[in-house]
């Protein structure tokens, strides 16, 4: 006696393979029509933007940097740590120890 299902357990069924990125865009606005989200967000895109980009002007050059000692008062902990470990190497390396010889 035949099974109708014994197909479907032992050979398995084709799969088919997903649908590409257009024929799911084209299946949601068949669906969802302008609420569809790839339209939304398009539409959300295409708003004008309120204020223009800013250039830099002269006169933010012209202002005056802070000094060495007050950059050093703004630093983070981490930066000023990293900072006095290369000044505590650099003086090592300038340390030259005597030769000693044993008679």
């Amino acid at each position: 006696k035949a099974d109708e299902d014994f197909k479907k357990l032992y050979e398995g069924v084709e799969r088919k393979n997903r649908p590409g990125q257009r024929a799911r865009r084209q299946k949601f606005e068949q669906v969802y029509g302008k609420e569809a989200n790839h339209i939304k967000l398009l539409t959300k895109d295409k708003k004008p933007r309120d204020k223009p980009k800013r250039h830099a002007t002269t006169s933010d050059a012209a202002t005056p940097k802070p000094a060495a000692a007050n950059a050093t008062e703004q630093m983070h902990p981490s930066w000023e740590a990293k900072r006095r470990q290369k000044e505590i190497l650099a003086q090592a390396k300038e340390v030259k120890g005597n030769k000693i010889v044993f008679d």
